[in-house]
C-alpha cells in the first residue's frame, strides 16, 4: 500500500496542474478582454464570437470526450489532452491574428474539456475510495475555486505586471509540469470504461446544439433577445437539435449510444445533474456579479479585483478541507452538507445586495468569505454524493454530464443576470436623472464643490464647470450600476428559494420517466446502476 502512495500523489499532482493550466486559459479571455481586443484589432462583437467559439468547443467536449476516453483509455486521453493544451497555449503567446486565435481557442476548448473529464475519471477510478474525499477536495479547488478566484487573481497580477501573453505562457508551463508528474506513474493504465461505436449523427447534433446554445445565451442580451432574428433562430436550432439528439439516443440500444442513459436508472444521479445545473448558476453567476460590481460600480482594477477574490478562494479551500476531513472520519453522508451550503450562499448574496458605491474591500470581505465557504460545501458534497461509487465503466459519462450541466447552468445564469443588470441600470439612470433639476440648491452646491476642486487643480472656470458636469454624470452612472447589481444579488438569493422545490420535482419526474423505460427494456449488462450501488455512493 505504501508503495502506491507516491504514485497516487504524482497522479493527483499531474491532474491538478493540468486543470490549473486549463483554468488559466479559460479565464484569460474574460480578464484580458480589453488588451486582446486592442492587440487583435477586433471589435466587441468579433471578440464575443471568439469567446463563444471557445465555450461551445468546451461544452461539446464534455459530451463527446467520454466516447474518446472509452476507446483510448482515461490515461491516454488525459496525456493527449494535456499535451495538446500545452502546445496550443505556447502557440497562443505568438499569435496576433483574430482568425488564428479563433482556431486555437476552439482546439484549446475541446482539449481542455478532455483534460477535465479524463483527469477526474482517473482520480475516481485509479485511486482508492478512502482517498476520494481528500482528492476530490483538491480537484474542486482547481476546477471551482480556480475560475472563481485563483485564476482571476493570478491573471490580474500578470496583466498588471506583464501582459496577456504571460497568462498563456504560465498555462503552457503548468501543462509541461503536469506531463512530467504523469511520467513517473503508471496508475490508470488499463482502466475499463464503456465503449460505444462511432455515431457521427449524434456527435454532429451535439456540436450544432452546443454552438447554437452558446450563441443564444451569450449574445441574447446584446441583441435584445427574441427581438433579433438570429437569436430566435439560434434558440430554435438549439432546442430542435437537442430534442433530435435525445430522441435518437432513446431509440438506440444501450450498447450503441454515444451517451449512456443507464446512469439515469439511479434517481440520485438525475437529481445530481439538476443540482450541478444550479451550482453552475451559483458559481459563474455570482462570480460575474462580483467582478462586474467591483470593476464597474467601485472602479477596482485587475490587481484589486484579485485581492478581493483571493480570500474567497481561501475560504472555499477551508470548507473543502473541512468536509473532506469530516466525511473521512465520521459516517456523515455528504449530502447533508448541501442545505448548509445553500443557506450560506443565500446569506452572502443578501449581504452583497446591501453594498453601495462607497463600499470597499472591508465591507465586501464578509460576504465574499461566506460565498467561498458555501461554494466549497456545495461542490464537495455534490461530487462525493453523486460521482463517487458509480460503476467504473460509466464514470467518464457521469463526469462529462456533470461538467456539461454546470457549464450550461453558468451560461444561463450569466445571461439572466446580465440582462437584469442592464435593464436595471437603464431604469435607475432614468429615475436618478429625473431627480436632477436645474436650479435645485443641492445640485448647485454639488456642482460648485466639484468646480472648486478642478479650479484648485489649475483649470479655468469654464473648464472646471464642464469637468464638474462630467463628474456628476459619472457619479450618476456608477450609482445606477450599484443599484442594478444590488437587485441582481438579491435575485440570485431568491433563485435558490425557488430552485429547491423545482429540483425535487425534476428529480422525481426525470427519474420516474427514465426508470419506467429501463424496466421495460433489458439493461445492457454491466451498465445499469442498481439500488445498492446508488446507496454506496456515500463515502465510508
Amino acid at each position: 500500500m505504501k508503495r502506491r502512495r507516491p504514485a497516487e500523489r504524482a497522479l493527483t499532482i499531474a491532474v491538478l496542474l493540468a486543470v490549473a493550466a486549463d483554468v488559466l486559459i479559460s479565464t484569460a479571455l474574460g480578464l484580458a478582454r480589453g488588451d486582446l481586443i486592442g492587440d487583435l484589432g477586433a471589435d466587441v462583437d468579433q471578440y464575443a464570437g471568439l469567446s463563444g467559439i471557445f465555450t461551445a468547443a468546451r461544452i461539446f467536449s464534455f459530451a463527446a470526450i467520454p466516447w474518446v476516453v472509452g476507446w483510448l483509455g482515461a490515461r491516454s486521453a488525459f496525456l493527449i489532452g494535456t499535451s495538446i493544451s500545452a502546445i496550443l497555449a505556447s502557440v497562443l503567446t505568438l499569435a496576433d491574428e483574430l482568425i488564428a486565435h479563433a482556431i486555437l481557442h476552439a482546439l484549446t476548448g475541446f482539449a481542455g474539456g478532455g483534460v477535465i473529464v479524463a483527469g477526474q475519471t482517473l482520480l475516481l477510478c485509479a485511486l482508492p475510495r478512502r482517498a476520494q474525499p481528500k482528492v476530490q477536495a483538491f480537484f474542486a479547488i482547481a476546477v471551482a475555486a480556480g475560475p472563481a478566484a485563483l485564476s482571476p487573481a493570478a491573471s490580474g497580477w500578470l496583466l498588471d505586471v506583464l501582459d496577456w501573453r504571460a497568462i498563456y505562457g504560465l498555462a503552457a508551463a503548468l501543462g509541461l509540469l503536469s506531463l512530467l508528474a504523469q511520467s513517473v506513474t503508471r496508475l490508470g493504465d488499463g482502466l475499463a470504461t464503456r465503449r460505444a461505436p462511432l455515431d457521427a449523427a449524434t456527435l454532429l447534433l451535439l456540436a450544432v446544439a452546443s454552438g447554437s446554445t452558446v450563441h443564444a445565451l451569450s449574445r441574447g442580451q446584446r441583441w435584445s433577445w427574441f427581438d433579433t432574428a438570429h437569436i430566435v433562430w439560434a434558440a430554435g436550432l438549439a432546442i430542435l437539435t437537442m430534442a433530435l439528439c435525445l430522441l435518437r439516443l432513446l431509440r438506440q440500444t444501450e450498447d450503441r449510444r454515444t451517451i449512456s442513459l443507464a446512469l439515469f436508472t439511479s434517481a440520485d444521479f438525475g437529481f445530481g445533474l439538476c443540482a450541478s445545473l444550479a451550482s453552475g448558476v451559483a458559481l459563474f453567476g455570482s462570480s460575474w456579479l462580483i467582478q462586474g460590481f467591483a470593476t464597474r460600480a467601485l472602479g477596482f482594477d485587475a490587481l484589486e479585483l484579485g485581492g478581493l477574490l483571493l480570500p474567497s478562494a481561501a475560504a472555499m479551500a477551508l470548507s473543502l478541507a473541512l468536509v473532506a476531513f469530516v466525511v473521512r472520519r465520521t459516517p456523515l453522508p455528504p449530502a447533508l452538507v448541501i442545505p448548509l451550503g445553500v443557506a450560506l450562499f443565500m446569506t452572502a448574496a443578501v449581504l452583497l445586495s446591501y453594498q453601495s458605491r462607497a463600499s470597499g474591500l472591508t465591507e465586501l470581505l464578509p460576504a465574499v468569505l461566506l460565498r467561498g465557504l458555501a461554494l466549497g460545501l456545495l461542490f464537495i458534497a455534490i461530487t462525493l454524493t453523486f460521482l463517487v461509487g458509480l460503476p467504473q465503466t460509466l464514470t467518464p459519462q457521469a463526469v462529462g454530464l456533470f461538467n456539461l450541466t454546470r457549464q450550461i447552468g453558468g451560461l444561463a445564469g450569466v445571461a439572466w443576470l446580465s440582462t437584469q443588470v442592464e435593464h436595471r441600470i437603464a431604469r435607475s439612470r432614468d429615475v436618478l436623472g429625473a431627480s436632477i433639476v436645474p436650479g435645485d440648491p443641492v445640485l448647485d452646491y454639488r456642482l460648485a464643490a466639484l468646480s472648486s476642486i478642478h479650479v484648485g487643480k489649475g483649470d479655468t472656470a469654464a473648464e472646471a464647470q464642464v469637468a464638474a458636469l462630467f463628474d456628476l454624470g459619472r457619479s450618476l452612472a456608477q450609482q445606477s450600476q450599484a443599484i442594478a447589481f444590488n437587485h441582481a444579488f438579491a435575485s440570485i438569493a431568491l433563485f435558490f428559494i425557488a430552485a429547491a422545490p423545482v429540483l425535487l420535482l425534476l428529480r422525481k419526474l426525470i427519474s420516474n420517466a427514465l426508470a419506467v423505460r429501463f424496466r421495460r427494456a433489458k439493461p445492457c449488462r454491466g451498465h445499469a446502476i442498481t439500488a445498492s450501488e446508488s446507496a454506496r455512493s456515500h463515502v465510508a
